[in-house]
């Protein structure tokens, strides 16, 4: 129950009601600085001490189990569909 989809904060009755969305995976600082000037605001530098330390080694799979990664799938189909995340 803690890992509800998160639909409801990018919809309003179904339709996706943001400008944007940013991924983690493709960098916060570069997501962020891609969008701040559209705003007229100055770019950003972001600490990035967790990413370089993080186990590069370490997959999803290592941690979850096929029947939670199914449920994961299940729960969060729309936003993996939505987002461009594969299965």
């Amino acid at each position: 129950s803690w890992m509800k989809s998160t639909k409801d904060i990018y919809t309003i009755d179904g339709k996706i009601a943001v400008t944007d969305i940013l991924r983690h995976e493709k960098g916060l600082e570069n997501e962020i600085n891609r969008i701040l000037p559209l705003h007229n605001l100055p770019t950003i530098s972001v600490n990035t001490f967790e990413k370089a330390h993080r186990p590069k080694h370490v997959k999803y799979n290592d941690v979850f189990s096929k029947s939670q990664i199914e449920m994961i799938a299940q729960e969060w189909s729309w936003e993996f569909s939505t987002l461009g995340y594969n299965d």
